[in-house]
């Protein structure tokens, strides 16, 4: 068995969220926003609502914005955050996969990998990873799932192939099948007391939303937005035509009733039977609520700012002569705090991997240390740098220590020994001379 229907309905649900950043929503038929975009503007005709459905981008500014300031920490394993929290931003969880990797040593070396974050869940108390592969077999499209299932000591890896993306039947199949996961094995040994994946401790607390699954009811609207505009747009360069009391030809009258301008003649006559006056008549499609549907854009966008904490510069409003300093110094304050929040969440599980790693050794042969060290969120120049550094030591609040560690971003303690030794010699030396 693959999953059960708790397990597939979580996983759907978590792939839905990861969807909102790829823009990968705006292609799903089973999207509410999609849904309704087909059919208000085009007649539910997937295909055509495929090609016109624009989009405003925000979801991924969003979390790009937010990912960019979290940035990564300087430790002494190397380790790209930003996958990790466009999964936290997106999914709500963050997903570090450790594997052992051969090192010309009988002990080998241990990695961190990412996982992403809605491939993962926990169920029955074992953490689970499921990856789906598409594969092209003989011009027909298969699909496999590779379940991965985390135990203490080590790793069981199944595959299985299904008929159609969404089916309840599957089959059990060689992990040679596909060439995906050709070189994995039934079971990897992981010689660790514990399961090899570590993910954020939120996960409990469901009733929190993740940052883009608050703004997705605003964001959808604001598509809708987007497709209105740019059909309007379309419709008015394509003007109706009404013909009052002319003489069409029938060769020019289609079987609805419509009629084929490229089968009119050059010279039309009006229909004299009739014994009125003929006329032509163009009616745009100019819509008056355009530019109200514009102005309520920038409200929403702004409802968007309020609840992420992103400056309204960041969403392409500029907000430099609209409001004061000390408001936008407190917007900036709320982002900061939102950015060091989520590095507080990283954080923990960042000291608890490096703890798997005290026993290896870095390239200069010292053993790694689990420390977990973060740039400031807004960088200072060295000059402001050293200002503020220079007075908190000289107020007893930052030791030479961690004046030496920050301004020189030092994180090995020998090399901070090492610097304030000879900062003590130089120092010495003068009051000889």
């Amino acid at each position: 068995m693959i999953y059960t229907t708790a397990e597939q309905t979580k996983l759907a649900n978590q792939s839905r969220l990861k969807d909102l950043y790829t823009n990968d929503y705006l292609n799903d038929e089973y999207n509410q926003n999609f849904k309704i975009i087909n059919d208000l503007y085009f007649n539910n005709n997937s295909n055509r609502c495929k090609l016109f459905n624009v989009w405003t981008n925000l979801f991924s500014t969003v979390a790009d914005t937010i990912s960019n300031f979290v940035w990564s920490p300087y430790m002494d394993i190397k380790l790209n955050l930003n996958k990790y929290t466009i999964d936290l931003l997106s999914v709500w969880k963050a997903v570090f996969g450790i594997k052992r990797v051969d090192n010309w040593t009988v002990n080998w070396k241990l990695e961190v990998y990412h996982i992403p974050a809605e491939n993962h869940l926990i169920s029955e108390g074992l953490n689970k990873v499921f990856t789906m592969y598409k594969n092209l077999e003989k011009d027909e499209v298969v699909y496999y799932i590779l379940k991965q299932t985390f135990w203490i000591w080590f790793i069981e890896n199944k595959l299985y192939k299904l008929s159609k993306i969404i089916d309840n039947t599957w089959l059990e199949v060689p992990l040679d099948t596909i060439p995906e996961t050709a070189m994995l094995k039934d079971m990897v040994k992981t010689w660790m007391d514990k399961s090899a994946i570590f993910y954020t401790d939120i996960n409990s607390l469901d009733w929190i939303q993740s940052e883009l699954d608050k703004i997705k009811n605003i964001v959808y609207s604001l598509d809708r937005k987007a497709v209105m505009f740019e059909t309007q747009f379309l419709w008015e360069i394509e003007q109706f035509k009404i013909f009052e009391n002319i003489n069409i030809p029938k060769v020019a009258i289609n079987d609805n009733w419509t009629v084929s301008l490229a089968k009119m003649p050059k010279i039309l006559t009006t229909d004299t039977t009739l014994w009125a006056k003929g006329d032509i008549r163009y009616i745009n499609n100019k819509n008056e609520l355009i530019n109200d549907a514009i102005a309520y854009e920038q409200v929403q966008i702004k409802k968007i700012s309020s609840a992420t904490s992103v400056p309204l510069d960041f969403l392409w409003i500029n907000t430099s002569s609209a409001i004061s300093w000390s408001s936008r110094e407190i917007m900036i304050s709320a982002f900061i705090k939102k950015v060091q929040n989520y590095r507080n969440i990283l954080t923990e599980s960042l000291i608890e991997i490096l703890k798997l790693f005290e026993w290896q050794k870095k390239e200069d042969w010292s053993l790694i240390e689990s420390y977990v060290i973060w740039d400031d969120i807004i960088s200072k120049n060295d000059k402001d740098l050293a200002d503020e550094l220079k007075v908190a030591i000289k107020t007893w609040l930052i030791s030479q220590y961690t004046w030496i560690q920050k301004y020189q971003k030092l994180q090995n303690p020998i090399d901070i020994e090492k610097e304030i030794n000879l900062i003590n010699n130089t120092i010495n030396d003068e009051d000889k001379i």
